[in-house]
Protein backbone atom coordinates (compact mmCIF):
# COMPACT_ATOMS: atom_id res chain seq x y z
CA UNK A 1 0.00 0.00 0.00
CA UNK A 2 0.87 3.65 0.00
CA UNK A 3 0.12 7.03 1.57
CA UNK A 4 0.25 10.25 0.10
CA UNK A 5 -0.30 12.92 2.51
CA UNK A 6 0.00 16.38 0.73
CA UNK A 7 1.69 18.94 2.20
CA UNK A 8 1.23 21.14 -0.76
CA UNK A 9 0.94 19.01 -4.12
CA UNK A 10 4.62 19.34 -4.97
CA UNK A 11 5.81 18.10 -1.40
CA UNK A 12 3.97 15.42 -0.18
CA UNK A 13 5.09 12.39 2.56
CA UNK A 14 5.07 9.35 1.12
CA UNK A 15 5.43 6.08 3.24
CA UNK A 16 5.57 2.94 1.91
CA UNK A 17 4.63 0.16 4.43
CA UNK A 18 3.70 -3.76 4.86
CA UNK A 19 2.73 -3.98 8.59
CA UNK A 20 3.51 -3.40 12.21
CA UNK A 21 4.07 -5.90 14.99
CA UNK A 22 0.80 -7.12 17.35
CA UNK A 23 2.35 -6.22 20.29
CA UNK A 24 2.12 -2.52 18.83
CA UNK A 25 -0.07 -0.13 21.26
CA UNK A 26 -2.78 2.08 19.95
CA UNK A 27 -5.31 4.39 21.12
CA UNK A 28 -9.02 4.25 19.54
CA UNK A 29 -12.53 5.46 19.89
CA UNK A 30 -14.83 2.71 19.92
CA UNK A 31 -18.23 3.36 20.28
CA UNK A 32 -17.61 6.69 21.32
CA UNK A 33 -15.16 5.97 24.32
CA UNK A 34 -11.12 6.22 23.51
CA UNK A 35 -9.63 2.62 24.40
CA UNK A 36 -5.62 1.68 24.89
CA UNK A 37 -5.12 -1.65 23.35
CA UNK A 38 -2.60 -3.53 21.34
CA UNK A 39 -3.20 -3.66 17.60
CA UNK A 40 -2.86 -7.32 17.59
CA UNK A 41 -5.64 -7.44 20.31
CA UNK A 42 -7.57 -4.63 18.54
CA UNK A 43 -7.96 -6.81 14.69
CA UNK A 44 -7.47 -10.42 16.75
CA UNK A 45 -11.07 -9.31 18.21
CA UNK A 46 -12.72 -7.76 15.55
CA UNK A 47 -12.08 -10.51 13.10
CA UNK A 48 -13.03 -13.21 15.44
CA UNK A 49 -16.66 -11.25 16.46
CA UNK A 50 -16.63 -9.83 12.93
CA UNK A 51 -15.00 -12.87 10.49
CA UNK A 52 -13.21 -11.63 7.57
CA UNK A 53 -11.93 -12.08 3.97
CA UNK A 54 -9.38 -14.05 2.63
CA UNK A 55 -7.54 -11.69 -0.11
CA UNK A 56 -4.10 -12.41 -1.14
CA UNK A 57 -3.23 -14.48 2.30
CA UNK A 58 -4.74 -11.54 4.20
CA UNK A 59 -7.46 -11.77 6.55
CA UNK A 60 -9.44 -8.10 6.19
CA UNK A 61 -11.95 -7.34 8.63
CA UNK A 62 -14.25 -4.40 7.11
CA UNK A 63 -17.36 -3.60 9.65
CA UNK A 64 -15.88 -1.09 11.08
CA UNK A 65 -18.19 1.79 11.88
CA UNK A 66 -17.74 2.19 15.58
CA UNK A 67 -14.05 2.51 15.26
CA UNK A 68 -11.61 5.55 15.24
CA UNK A 69 -8.23 5.65 14.75
CA UNK A 70 -6.13 8.93 15.36
CA UNK A 71 -4.39 9.32 11.56
CA UNK A 72 -2.78 12.94 10.12
CA UNK A 73 -4.40 14.38 7.47
CA UNK A 74 -3.34 16.29 4.13
CA UNK A 75 -2.63 19.65 6.12
CA UNK A 76 -0.47 17.61 8.48
CA UNK A 77 -2.97 17.94 11.26
CA UNK A 78 -3.87 14.95 13.69
CA UNK A 79 -7.36 13.91 13.42
CA UNK A 80 -9.87 11.04 14.27
CA UNK A 81 -10.62 8.65 10.81
CA UNK A 82 -12.75 5.96 10.33
CA UNK A 83 -10.84 3.20 9.02
CA UNK A 84 -11.80 0.76 6.55
CA UNK A 85 -10.32 -2.39 6.99
CA UNK A 86 -8.00 -4.26 9.55
CA UNK A 87 -5.82 -6.86 8.00
CA UNK A 88 -3.78 -9.40 10.07
CA UNK A 89 -1.32 -11.57 8.01
CA UNK A 90 1.66 -14.09 8.56
CA UNK A 91 5.45 -13.39 7.13
CA UNK A 92 8.76 -14.05 6.96
CA UNK A 93 9.96 -10.88 6.81
CA UNK A 94 12.49 -9.62 8.78
CA UNK A 95 11.34 -7.51 11.97
CA UNK A 96 12.90 -4.11 12.93
CA UNK A 97 13.06 -2.08 16.05
CA UNK A 98 13.60 1.28 15.81
CA UNK A 99 13.73 3.66 19.39
CA UNK A 100 13.79 7.26 18.30
CA UNK A 101 15.55 9.34 21.37
CA UNK A 102 12.48 10.87 22.77
CA UNK A 103 11.91 7.07 23.81
CA UNK A 104 9.32 6.57 21.15
CA UNK A 105 10.06 2.57 19.88
CA UNK A 106 8.17 0.56 17.05
CA UNK A 107 8.39 -2.84 15.59
CA UNK A 108 7.67 -2.93 12.20
CA UNK A 109 8.45 -5.21 9.09
CA UNK A 110 11.61 -4.79 7.10
CA UNK A 111 10.00 -3.36 4.27
CA UNK A 112 7.80 -0.52 6.52
CA UNK A 113 8.69 2.92 5.68
CA UNK A 114 8.65 6.06 7.96
CA UNK A 115 8.69 9.85 7.29
CA UNK A 116 12.00 11.34 6.96
CA UNK A 117 13.59 14.21 5.04
CA UNK A 118 14.95 14.47 1.57
CA UNK A 119 17.83 16.31 0.11
CA UNK A 120 15.65 17.58 -2.78
CA UNK A 121 11.98 17.48 -1.84
CA UNK A 122 12.28 17.53 1.96
CA UNK A 123 10.17 14.56 3.07
CA UNK A 124 10.39 11.32 1.87
CA UNK A 125 10.00 7.55 2.65
CA UNK A 126 12.63 5.36 3.27
CA UNK A 127 12.48 1.65 4.22
CA UNK A 128 13.28 0.50 7.79
CA UNK A 129 15.83 -1.77 6.67
CA UNK A 130 17.75 1.03 4.61
CA UNK A 131 17.33 3.65 8.03
CA UNK A 132 20.30 5.04 10.01
CA UNK A 133 20.64 6.33 13.44
CA UNK A 134 20.36 9.91 13.44
CA UNK A 135 18.07 9.64 10.82
CA UNK A 136 14.53 11.68 11.93
CA UNK A 137 11.39 10.32 11.58
CA UNK A 138 7.67 12.28 12.41
CA UNK A 139 6.50 11.33 15.46
CA UNK A 140 2.21 13.57 16.38
CA UNK A 141 3.19 16.61 18.29
CA UNK A 142 -0.31 16.77 19.78
CA UNK A 143 -3.53 14.42 19.75
CA UNK A 144 -6.87 15.70 20.05
CA UNK A 145 -9.23 13.81 22.57
CA UNK A 146 -12.78 15.23 23.01
CA UNK A 147 -14.18 13.53 25.67
CA UNK A 148 -15.52 14.65 29.13
CA UNK A 149 -16.47 12.91 32.37
CA UNK A 150 -18.51 14.83 34.46
CA UNK A 151 -18.92 11.69 37.11
CA UNK A 152 -19.46 8.16 38.00
CA UNK A 153 -22.23 6.18 39.28
CA UNK A 154 -21.01 3.95 41.85
CA UNK A 155 -24.54 1.79 41.87
CA UNK A 156 -23.40 0.87 38.08
CA UNK A 157 -20.54 -0.86 39.91
CA UNK A 158 -21.48 -3.01 42.56
CA UNK A 159 -20.77 -6.13 41.07
CA UNK A 160 -17.34 -5.82 41.32
CA UNK A 161 -16.88 -4.83 44.89
CA UNK A 162 -15.92 -8.23 46.59
CA UNK A 163 -17.15 -6.80 50.27
CA UNK A 164 -20.57 -6.63 51.27
CA UNK A 165 -22.09 -3.46 50.56
CA UNK A 166 -25.55 -1.32 51.91
CA UNK A 167 -26.95 1.18 50.01
CA UNK A 168 -28.18 4.06 52.08
CA UNK A 169 -30.42 7.72 51.83
CA UNK A 170 -33.38 9.18 51.23
CA UNK A 171 -34.56 7.08 47.92
CA UNK A 172 -33.90 3.52 49.91
CA UNK A 173 -35.66 5.28 53.52
CA UNK A 174 -39.08 5.83 51.09
CA UNK A 175 -38.59 2.47 49.24
CA UNK A 176 -38.65 0.51 52.38
CA UNK A 177 -42.00 2.43 54.17
CA UNK A 178 -43.43 1.55 51.07
CA UNK A 179 -42.96 -1.39 49.12
CA UNK A 180 -42.52 -3.45 52.61
CA UNK A 181 -44.33 -6.42 51.02
CA UNK A 182 -42.66 -6.90 47.85
CA UNK A 183 -38.92 -6.40 49.72
CA UNK A 184 -40.08 -9.21 51.87
CA UNK A 185 -41.19 -11.44 48.70
CA UNK A 186 -37.80 -11.09 46.95
CA UNK A 187 -35.77 -11.27 49.68
CA UNK A 188 -37.03 -14.37 50.59
CA UNK A 189 -36.67 -15.40 46.94
CA UNK A 190 -32.76 -14.73 47.66
CA UNK A 191 -32.52 -16.61 50.67
CA UNK A 192 -32.53 -14.30 53.19
CA UNK A 193 -34.03 -14.51 56.54
CA UNK A 194 -36.97 -11.88 58.40
CA UNK A 195 -34.44 -10.91 61.11
CA UNK A 196 -32.47 -9.86 58.49
CA UNK A 197 -34.92 -8.19 56.32
CA UNK A 198 -36.18 -6.47 59.25
CA UNK A 199 -32.62 -5.58 60.28
CA UNK A 200 -32.41 -3.84 57.05
CA UNK A 201 -35.59 -2.12 57.45
CA UNK A 202 -34.84 -0.86 60.99
CA UNK A 203 -31.25 0.72 59.93
CA UNK A 204 -32.95 2.45 56.60
CA UNK A 205 -30.31 0.19 54.57
CA UNK A 206 -30.49 -2.39 51.67
CA UNK A 207 -27.94 -4.94 50.53
CA UNK A 208 -26.48 -4.45 47.03
CA UNK A 209 -27.59 -7.60 45.76
CA UNK A 210 -31.48 -6.20 47.20
CA UNK A 211 -30.53 -2.86 45.63
CA UNK A 212 -29.78 -4.23 42.25
CA UNK A 213 -33.04 -6.10 42.18
CA UNK A 214 -34.89 -3.09 42.65
CA UNK A 215 -33.46 -0.30 41.50
CA UNK A 216 -35.48 1.18 38.61
CA UNK A 217 -37.82 1.73 41.74
CA UNK A 218 -35.40 3.82 43.42
CA UNK A 219 -34.93 7.92 43.32
CA UNK A 220 -31.05 7.42 43.52
CA UNK A 221 -30.37 11.19 43.98
CA UNK A 222 -27.88 11.83 46.96
CA UNK A 223 -27.65 8.03 47.63
CA UNK A 224 -24.38 6.51 49.39
CA UNK A 225 -22.72 3.24 49.90
CA UNK A 226 -21.13 1.60 52.78
CA UNK A 227 -19.73 -1.59 54.39
CA UNK A 228 -20.35 -2.61 57.50
CA UNK A 229 -20.69 -1.22 61.16
CA UNK A 230 -19.38 2.22 61.89
CA UNK A 231 -17.69 2.05 58.46
CA UNK A 232 -17.58 5.58 55.75
CA UNK A 233 -20.08 6.53 54.08
CA UNK A 234 -19.36 7.39 50.38
CA UNK A 235 -21.62 9.47 47.89
CA UNK A 236 -22.58 6.88 45.11
CA UNK A 237 -21.94 9.66 42.56
CA UNK A 238 -18.40 10.47 42.59
CA UNK A 239 -17.80 14.31 40.65
CA UNK A 240 -14.78 13.46 38.42
CA UNK A 241 -13.50 17.17 39.84
CA UNK A 242 -9.76 19.07 40.51
CA UNK A 243 -9.51 17.61 44.00
CA UNK A 244 -10.21 14.19 43.01
CA UNK A 245 -8.13 14.12 39.95
CA UNK A 246 -5.27 15.90 41.81
CA UNK A 247 -5.81 12.92 44.22
CA UNK A 248 -5.09 10.54 41.65
CA UNK A 249 -2.61 12.32 40.39
CA UNK A 250 -0.25 11.73 43.50
CA UNK A 251 -1.46 8.44 44.05
CA UNK A 252 -0.01 7.42 40.45
CA UNK A 253 3.35 9.91 41.78
CA UNK A 254 3.49 7.77 44.57
CA UNK A 255 0.68 6.18 46.46
CA UNK A 256 0.11 2.18 47.30
CA UNK A 257 -2.41 0.40 49.69
CA UNK A 258 -2.25 -1.73 52.36
CA UNK A 259 -4.82 -4.32 53.80
CA UNK A 260 -7.47 -1.60 54.77
CA UNK A 261 -5.81 1.80 53.52
CA UNK A 262 -4.66 3.97 50.44
CA UNK A 263 -1.37 5.16 51.61
CA UNK A 264 0.34 8.68 49.80
CA UNK A 265 3.81 9.32 50.44
CA UNK A 266 3.48 13.39 50.90
CA UNK A 267 5.35 15.31 52.63
CA UNK A 268 4.76 18.86 51.08
CA UNK A 269 1.55 20.45 52.89
CA UNK A 270 -0.24 21.98 49.45
CA UNK A 271 -0.10 18.09 48.96
CA UNK A 272 -1.34 17.06 52.04
CA UNK A 273 -4.02 19.20 51.62
CA UNK A 274 -5.26 17.37 48.40
CA UNK A 275 -5.36 14.46 50.83
CA UNK A 276 -7.07 15.72 53.59
CA UNK A 277 -9.83 17.55 51.57
CA UNK A 278 -10.45 13.71 50.21
CA UNK A 279 -10.86 12.70 53.81
CA UNK A 280 -13.38 15.07 54.30
CA UNK A 281 -15.26 14.75 51.08
CA UNK A 282 -15.84 11.24 51.26
CA UNK A 283 -16.04 10.75 55.08
CA UNK A 284 -12.87 8.29 55.55
CA UNK A 285 -11.10 8.37 58.55
CA UNK A 286 -7.02 9.87 57.92
CA UNK A 287 -3.62 8.97 59.93
CA UNK A 288 0.16 10.02 59.79
CA UNK A 289 1.70 6.88 58.66
CA UNK A 290 4.70 5.30 60.58
CA UNK A 291 7.09 7.13 58.38
CA UNK A 292 6.11 9.97 59.70
CA UNK A 293 5.59 11.86 56.53
CA UNK A 294 2.66 9.28 54.09
CA UNK A 295 -0.64 9.53 54.97
CA UNK A 296 -3.35 7.05 55.03
CA UNK A 297 -7.14 7.01 54.45
CA UNK A 298 -7.99 3.91 56.30
CA UNK A 299 -11.15 2.56 54.53
CA UNK A 300 -11.33 -0.99 52.77
CA UNK A 301 -14.10 -0.01 50.61
CA UNK A 302 -12.64 3.35 49.46
CA UNK A 303 -9.57 1.45 48.86
CA UNK A 304 -12.00 -1.19 46.67
CA UNK A 305 -13.09 1.50 44.60
CA UNK A 306 -9.87 2.98 43.71
CA UNK A 307 -8.71 -1.02 43.15
CA UNK A 308 -11.43 -2.49 41.08
CA UNK A 309 -13.72 0.62 39.85
CA UNK A 310 -11.32 3.40 39.14
CA UNK A 311 -8.50 0.96 38.05
CA UNK A 312 -6.06 2.19 40.18
CA UNK A 313 -3.93 -0.64 40.38
CA UNK A 314 -0.40 -2.43 40.13
CA UNK A 315 3.14 -1.18 42.24
CA UNK A 316 6.00 1.28 41.41
CA UNK A 317 6.89 -0.81 38.65
CA UNK A 318 3.48 -1.79 37.12
CA UNK A 319 1.49 1.08 37.17
CA UNK A 320 -0.33 2.32 34.62
CA UNK A 321 -2.73 4.94 33.27
CA UNK A 322 -6.55 3.24 33.29
CA UNK A 323 -8.47 4.02 29.71
CA UNK A 324 -11.13 5.67 31.50
CA UNK A 325 -8.82 8.17 32.13
CA UNK A 326 -8.44 9.19 28.21
CA UNK A 327 -11.95 9.73 28.24
CA UNK A 328 -11.59 12.99 30.26
CA UNK A 329 -11.06 16.67 28.76
CA UNK A 330 -8.28 18.18 28.79
CA UNK A 331 -8.83 20.19 31.93
CA UNK A 332 -9.43 17.38 33.60
CA UNK A 333 -6.37 16.19 31.93
CA UNK A 334 -4.40 18.96 33.49
CA UNK A 335 -5.65 18.57 36.72
CA UNK A 336 -4.83 14.62 36.82
CA UNK A 337 -1.48 15.86 35.48
CA UNK A 338 -1.09 18.78 37.57
CA UNK A 339 -1.21 15.76 40.91
CA UNK A 340 1.19 13.54 39.54
CA UNK A 341 3.99 16.40 38.76
CA UNK A 342 3.66 17.57 42.16
CA UNK A 343 3.87 13.97 43.66
CA UNK A 344 6.59 12.89 41.27
CA UNK A 345 8.21 16.00 39.36
CA UNK A 346 9.94 18.68 39.68
CA UNK A 347 11.23 22.06 38.21
CA UNK A 348 14.99 22.60 37.78
CA UNK A 349 16.93 25.27 36.26
CA UNK A 350 16.52 24.04 32.56
CA UNK A 351 13.35 21.27 32.68
CA UNK A 352 10.23 19.79 33.96
CA UNK A 353 11.38 16.48 34.77
CA UNK A 354 9.89 13.11 36.73
CA UNK A 355 11.38 9.69 37.20
CA UNK A 356 9.11 6.63 37.01
CA UNK A 357 9.69 2.98 38.07
CA UNK A 358 6.88 2.18 35.45
CA UNK A 359 8.06 2.52 31.59
CA UNK A 360 4.54 2.34 30.79
CA UNK A 361 3.15 4.84 32.98
CA UNK A 362 6.14 6.94 31.29
CA UNK A 363 4.30 5.89 28.20
CA UNK A 364 0.88 6.83 29.11
CA UNK A 365 1.99 10.34 30.37
CA UNK A 366 3.70 10.67 27.26
CA UNK A 367 0.14 10.33 25.39
CA UNK A 368 -1.42 12.36 27.85
CA UNK A 369 0.81 15.50 27.59
CA UNK A 370 0.51 15.48 23.49
CA UNK A 371 -3.00 16.80 24.62
CA UNK A 372 -1.22 19.84 24.71
CA UNK A 373 1.43 19.47 22.13
CA UNK A 374 4.36 18.67 24.43
CA UNK A 375 6.46 15.70 23.77
CA UNK A 376 8.03 14.12 26.69
CA UNK A 377 11.57 12.44 26.21
CA UNK A 378 11.76 9.08 28.30
CA UNK A 379 15.41 8.29 28.83
CA UNK A 380 16.63 4.96 29.08
CA UNK A 381 16.47 3.26 32.32
CA UNK A 382 18.86 4.07 35.00
CA UNK A 383 20.29 1.18 36.98
CA UNK A 384 21.10 2.94 40.25
CA UNK A 385 17.54 3.69 41.20
CA UNK A 386 15.95 1.52 38.50
CA UNK A 387 14.05 4.60 37.35
CA UNK A 388 13.05 6.12 33.63
CA UNK A 389 14.41 9.39 33.88
CA UNK A 390 11.39 11.72 31.82
CA UNK A 391 11.92 15.56 30.93
CA UNK A 392 9.94 18.21 28.92
CA UNK A 393 13.15 20.90 27.53
CA UNK A 394 11.51 22.67 24.98
CA UNK A 395 10.45 26.49 25.85
CA UNK A 396 7.04 26.53 24.30
CA UNK A 397 6.45 22.86 25.80
CA UNK A 398 7.60 24.49 29.47
CA UNK A 399 5.51 27.18 28.79
CA UNK A 400 2.52 25.16 27.73
CA UNK A 401 3.07 23.10 30.70
CA UNK A 402 2.33 26.31 33.10
CA UNK A 403 -0.66 27.06 31.25
CA UNK A 404 -2.40 23.64 31.08
CA UNK A 405 -0.81 21.92 34.19
CA UNK A 406 1.35 23.47 36.65
CA UNK A 407 2.36 22.18 40.45
CA UNK A 408 0.38 22.50 43.28
CA UNK A 409 3.53 23.14 45.54
CA UNK A 410 4.00 26.55 45.63
CA UNK A 411 8.00 26.30 45.75
CA UNK A 412 7.92 23.83 42.68
CA UNK A 413 5.51 26.63 40.83
CA UNK A 414 8.08 29.09 41.49
CA UNK A 415 10.81 27.76 40.25
CA UNK A 416 8.68 27.00 37.14
CA UNK A 417 7.62 30.29 36.40
CA UNK A 418 11.31 31.02 36.60
CA UNK A 419 11.82 28.77 33.89
CA UNK A 420 9.29 30.36 31.77
CA UNK A 421 10.92 33.37 32.12
CA UNK A 422 14.06 32.09 29.93
CA UNK A 423 14.68 33.32 26.32
CA UNK A 424 14.81 30.38 23.98
CA UNK A 425 18.09 31.62 20.82
CA UNK A 426 18.43 28.21 19.48
CA UNK A 427 15.69 25.50 20.44
CA UNK A 428 17.64 22.02 20.29
CA UNK A 429 14.27 20.15 21.31
CA UNK A 430 11.48 21.18 18.72
CA UNK A 431 13.32 21.13 15.21
CA UNK A 432 13.06 20.78 11.37
CA UNK A 433 15.92 19.24 10.17
CA UNK A 434 16.07 21.17 7.31
CA UNK A 435 18.69 19.54 3.89
CA UNK A 436 22.42 21.97 3.97
CA UNK A 437 20.97 22.95 0.29
CA UNK A 438 17.70 24.04 1.45
CA UNK A 439 19.04 26.18 4.11
CA UNK A 440 21.67 27.63 1.54
CA UNK A 441 18.55 28.50 -0.34
CA UNK A 442 17.54 30.13 3.14
CA UNK A 443 20.83 32.01 3.55
CA UNK A 444 20.90 33.80 0.31
CA UNK A 445 17.38 34.65 0.98
CA UNK A 446 17.51 36.22 4.51
CA UNK A 447 21.22 37.27 3.80
CA UNK A 448 22.27 38.67 7.72
CA UNK A 449 18.97 37.18 9.28
CA UNK A 450 19.96 33.82 8.91
CA UNK A 451 23.12 32.52 11.17
CA UNK A 452 25.10 30.40 8.01
CA UNK A 453 27.63 29.69 10.76
CA UNK A 454 25.40 28.33 12.96
CA UNK A 455 23.38 26.27 10.44
CA UNK A 456 25.54 25.38 7.71
CA UNK A 457 28.69 25.61 8.69
CA UNK A 458 28.08 23.91 12.19
CA UNK A 459 25.32 21.93 10.81
CA UNK A 460 22.55 22.85 13.37
CA UNK A 461 19.19 22.24 13.26
CA UNK A 462 16.74 25.19 13.13
CA UNK A 463 14.27 25.16 15.70
CA UNK A 464 10.56 25.32 14.56
CA UNK A 465 10.17 28.32 16.30
CA UNK A 466 12.87 30.16 14.67
CA UNK A 467 12.02 28.91 11.07
CA UNK A 468 8.54 29.99 11.25
CA UNK A 469 9.82 33.75 12.20
CA UNK A 470 12.22 33.41 9.48
CA UNK A 471 9.68 32.34 7.36
CA UNK A 472 7.05 35.29 8.21
CA UNK A 473 10.32 37.49 6.41
CA UNK A 474 9.26 36.20 3.34
CA UNK A 475 6.48 37.16 0.95
CA UNK A 476 4.42 34.28 0.18
CA UNK A 477 4.29 33.25 -3.32
CA UNK A 478 7.65 34.58 -4.45
CA UNK A 479 9.86 31.21 -3.27
CA UNK A 480 7.64 28.74 -4.57
CA UNK A 481 10.20 25.97 -4.38
CA UNK A 482 10.89 24.78 -1.67
CA UNK A 483 10.57 27.61 0.78
CA UNK A 484 6.77 27.78 0.81
CA UNK A 485 5.81 24.14 1.70
CA UNK A 486 7.60 24.70 4.86
CA UNK A 487 4.85 27.07 5.99
CA UNK A 488 3.25 23.78 6.26
CA UNK A 489 5.94 22.28 7.92
CA UNK A 490 6.04 24.18 10.76
CA UNK A 491 2.54 24.27 11.80
CA UNK A 492 1.93 20.80 10.96
CA UNK A 493 1.32 18.37 13.86
CA UNK A 494 4.55 16.53 13.20
CA UNK A 495 7.38 16.39 15.67
CA UNK A 496 10.84 15.54 14.05
CA UNK A 497 12.31 12.84 16.57
CA UNK A 498 15.37 11.54 15.61
CA UNK A 499 16.00 7.96 15.20
CA UNK A 500 18.92 6.68 18.46
CA UNK A 501 18.64 2.71 17.45
CA UNK A 502 17.49 0.48 15.12
CA UNK A 503 18.15 -3.52 15.47
CA UNK A 504 17.00 -6.98 13.81
CA UNK A 505 14.20 -9.19 16.38
CA UNK A 506 13.85 -12.33 14.06
CA UNK A 507 10.72 -12.87 13.03
CA UNK A 508 6.86 -12.81 14.15
CA UNK A 509 3.64 -14.77 12.85
CA UNK A 510 1.51 -12.70 12.15
CA UNK A 511 1.68 -8.33 11.72
CA UNK A 512 -1.36 -5.95 11.37
CA UNK A 513 -2.10 -3.28 9.43
CA UNK A 514 -5.11 -0.65 9.61
CA UNK A 515 -6.62 0.64 6.29
CA UNK A 516 -7.59 4.42 6.66
CA UNK A 517 -9.19 5.63 3.62
CA UNK A 518 -7.89 9.01 2.61
CA UNK A 519 -5.15 9.32 4.62
CA UNK A 520 -3.57 5.88 4.66
CA UNK A 521 -1.90 6.05 7.87
CA UNK A 522 -2.55 5.96 11.45
CA UNK A 523 -0.81 6.73 14.59
CA UNK A 524 0.84 3.13 16.45
CA UNK A 525 3.19 3.85 19.57
CA UNK A 526 3.05 7.18 19.50
CA UNK A 527 4.55 6.92 15.70
CA UNK A 528 2.97 7.93 12.53
CA UNK A 529 2.33 4.19 10.84
CA UNK A 530 1.64 3.84 7.23
CA UNK A 531 -1.77 1.67 6.06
Amino acid sequence: GSLMLEIVPRYRIIVLEDSVAGDSKIIIKEKGKFVKTTIGKLIDEQIEKKGFSDVDEREKCIDLEDIEVFSVNKEGKVILAKPSKFIRHKTNKQIYEIVTTSGKRIKVTEDHSLFTLDEKNILKPIKSKELKEGNFLAIPSKLNFDNCLDEINLLEHLDKLDKKIFVIGGGIEDYLLKNRKKLFSIAYSLGYKKSTIQSWIRNKILPAKIFNEVRNEINDDNLMIKSYGNSAKIPSKIVYNDNLLNFIGLWLADGCYDKNSVIISVQEEENRNVVREISKNFNIPIKMHSDKFSLMLNSTLFKEIMQKVLGLNGNSYTKKIPSWMYDLSNEQIGALLKGFFSGDGCASDKEVTFSSCSKELAEDITTLLLRFNIVLRISDLRKRDKTYPCRIGSTKMIRSFKENIGFLVNSKEAKLDKLCLRISTHDTSDVIPLSVKVKTELNEILGNEFNKHDYITRENNLGRIHLSNLLNLIPEGVYLNPIDPLRKVVSSDIFWDKIKSLRKLGYEEFVYDISVPEYENFICENIVAHN
